[in-house]
């Protein structure tokens, strides 16, 4: 009986070594596990409502996107803002540009991961290379977006 006392605390001391080994591994601020999904509707409305996105897509360039309470967008990606419109449904947020793609909507998972927002094309992989990586998020529309849209002037 004693043996079996004596393997039920080396196998718990076992566990929790390792469990500590990979948690000292872990680089300070992230979270213990990968990305994670934002599931919920009025979650990820509470994310987008009334803030600018300045991000960054899988080749490197640049944009930034004031989302409005009401449903309108003003997207800026090089010398151009283009006025747009967004919505969510489910945990997919997507957004529609009169002159971009006819105005078929683009749709997204938002996920999070440490300090990022991610924003992965309908059902890819949040680990894999087609994500769009925000950087910061204001509250607010600190570059005057709104007033600048148009048909991607």
């Amino acid at each position: 009986m004693r043996w079996k006392k004596r393997l039920l605390v080396m196998s718990v001391a076992f566990a929790i070594t390792t469990t500590a080994a990979g948690c000292a591994n872990q680089q300070p601020g992230t979270p213990a596990r990968g990305p994670v999904e934002i599931t919920d509707e009025s979650r990820v409305a509470d994310i987008l409502v009334g803030k600018t996105f300045y991000g960054r897509y899988p080749n490197g360039s640049r944009w930034t996107e004031y989302v409005s309470r009401g449903g309108d967008t003003a997207y800026r990606e090089g010398p151009k803002t283009c006025a747009g419109h967004w919505h969510v449904s489910g945990n997919i947020a997507c957004f529609m540009y009169d002159s971009y793609k006819n105005g078929e909507p683009n749709c997204f998972n938002i996920w999070r991961s440490g300090d990022n927002t991610l924003f992965v094309p309908m059902g890819g992989d949040p680990t894999g290379k087609n994500i769009v990586v925000v950087d910061r998020i204001d509250d607010g529309d600190p570059q005057n977006l709104m007033s600048d849209r148009g048909a991607c002037r």
